[in-house]
């Protein structure tokens, strides 16, 4: 529950080695291994089959690329975990169209290609910390955030969001993770237990987190927001290809 400090604190920790084991986005991954920018670009991966297929298969050319990325920066990744897709949350108006972002202030991560797509739109992006996005929210200072839904609904976003938009701009994954300093300390059998272990506990994250699905939406309109589902997501992939282009050096053209 944060006592080690943020995720991104944790992910330091884990390559420094005062940390032992953290679960990192992989959206928190980018900054200490290029390969993991990939999963800044809007639409790249937007079903749950291509997040199979390219992130969860242990035998995918890319999920290997990314696990060496990981390694290389002092990072054993044991296992991956379906994490959601992130997705538009404000109290503005519900957003269908790449167009219905105009005016809007959403929070977003640090994350160059998010926050560009967003201002390309005409809407107004705004980092800052998560944690400040509740009250941010009920003052004013922004209108929206971005967050898979299960999130919304865990953490009762819901409460100051009255629109939830289904785009699946980004596909969020957990990474299980080991320092290299302590998985270098162990020997073959305790990490191939952990690897099982954690091929397991990833295994029922998702198989749970797609299952509830259905239950988060319901609760969300139980709540009283409303949840735009009818996405185009073949309309939201050709607005948002400008991105290919202008951020041609901020990410690893073979893994895309």
């Amino acid at each position: 529950n944060g006592q080690l400090g943020s995720e991104t604190e944790a992910r330091d920790g884990l390559i420094m080695g005062t940390v032992d084991m953290a679960s990192v986005a992989t959206g928190n991954m980018a900054a200490i291994a290029n390969e993991f920018t990939i999963f800044d670009i809007p639409y790249l991966i937007n079903t749950n089959e291509q997040v199979d297929a390219i992130l969860l298969d242990t035998n995918s050319p890319v999920r290997q690329s990314l696990d060496k990325g990981a390694e290389t920066a002092g990072i054993k990744v044991l296992a991956w975990a379906d994490a959601g897709f992130r997705c538009f949350a404000n109290n503005v108006r519900p957003i269908e169209k790449p167009e219905d972002l105009h005016g809007i202030k959403l929070r977003t991560p640090d994350w160059p290609m998010l926050m560009a797509v967003i201002n390309h739109f005409g809407g107004v992006p705004t980092s800052m910390s998560f944690s400040e996005v509740y009250l941010g929210m009920s003052q004013g200072v922004v209108d929206g955030f971005e967050q898979p839904v299960w999130g919304i609904v865990q953490e009762k976003m819901y409460e100051i969001a009255k629109y939830v938009s289904l785009n699946n701009h980004l596909a969020n994954d957990d990474l299980y993770c080991l320092s290299m300093n302590r998985w270098s300390s162990l020997d073959k059998q305790q990490q191939d237990v952990l690897m099982q272990a954690a091929a397991k506990a990833t295994q029922w994250q998702t198989e749970t987190l797609r299952a509830d699905m259905e239950g988060y939406i319901k609760s969300l309109e139980e709540a009283g927001v409303t949840v735009t589902k009818n996405i185009d997501y073949d309309l939201w992939n050709k607005e948002c290809s400008f991105i290919y282009d202008e951020y041609a050096d901020n990410y690893n053209a073979e893994l895309v």
